[in-house]
């Protein structure tokens, strides 16, 4: 009798608990982005914002053109913090710009779409500043 009870009340807690994440996965639904920036679908991907489709149709077609190879959306790069010790180094975060690429004269450049509050983001910051360290190369903010 004891183990039937406490099956009852597993189960009971399992729906519960699934209708709670339930409504509240639809309650985040219904509310408006962070930054108003609307999510846009082109070709069959989905982008954070109108402006970052934009510019990725700017960069295809260039890339079409042959001023620019090697397109990639959303590179992940590692962030390292180099510690005292020679040689050591630890990883502390990634950073996934919007775009990378390679231009026509061989630079490796890399773009990330931000609206003026987004770019004074304290985490974006410190995140871009680590990457440029850590790689050598500049992000370029669209």
């Amino acid at each position: 009798m004891a183990s039937n009870r406490s099956q009852d009340r597993a189960q009971w807690t399992r729906h519960v608990t699934g209708r709670r994440v339930k409504e509240a996965s639809a309650a985040l639904a219904e509310q408006p982005a962070k930054y108003r920036n609307r999510k846009t679908t082109l070709d069959g991907m989905t982008f954070d914002s109108a402006k970052e489709a934009r510019r990725w149709q700017e960069l295809k077609l260039l890339e079409a053109a042959g001023e620019i190879r090697r397109l990639r959306r959303q590179p992940r790069y590692s962030l390292f913090a180099l510690p005292h010790a020679p040689g050591a180094s630890a990883i502390v975060g990634h950073f996934t710009p919007d775009f990378g690429y390679v231009t026509r004269d061989g630079l490796a450049v890399i773009e990330d779409v931000k609206s003026p509050i987004t770019r004074k983001e304290t985490a974006y910051r410190l995140r871009k500043k680590l990457f440029e360290a850590n790689y050598g190369v500049t992000v370029t903010e669209v």
